[in-house]
């Protein structure tokens, strides 16, 4: 999950790092370069999702059966969605937005879906897991 920080003066320097982390993976992937315009440094790093991966704390997080979040919103997908809040810049919220703005399937057809590319459905009969490890295994609540 990802936020923007208030006041950047209140992070810590753990945090404070995986921001510019996250800053510069998340503009790699959104800015659209030409290859001429990409440097011989970022050729050889590329995009390393496993590098994304090892800063993600997969111990505490929900689950649970959803849809897809595009239309027509099949069933079938399972969500993980982690406890664990990343913190990008303003300036990157500001480009990933600028790059959805006019995206066929974003924001632009869905006005009154705050930010989302649909509105939100119903629960309905779905259970939701929190998953949290702990040292002996894991535990497991319902919601």
């Amino acid at each position: 999950m990802f936020d923007v920080p208030k006041n950047e003066n209140i992070l810590n320097s753990k945090q404070i790092e995986n921001m510019e982390f996250m800053d510069k993976f998340m503009s790699r992937i959104i800015e659209k370069k030409e290859p001429h315009q990409i440097t011989p440094e970022e050729q050889e790093e590329g995009i390393d999702l496993q590098r994304l991966m090892n800063r993600v704390n997969l111990d505490k997080r929900w689950v649970y059966r959803g849809s897809f979040t595009t239309p027509p919103a099949l069933e079938g997908v399972m969500w993980h969605v982690i406890d664990d809040i990343h913190y990008i810049k303003p300036k990157t919220l500001d480009l990933f937005k600028e790059q959805r703005k006019d995206h066929p399937r974003g924001d632009a057809r869905c006005r009154h879906c705050g930010g989302n590319n649909r509105a939100l459905y119903p629960v309905h009969n779905r259970t939701v897991y929190y998953l949290k490890e702990n040292q002996g295994g894991k535990d497991v609540n319902h919601n």
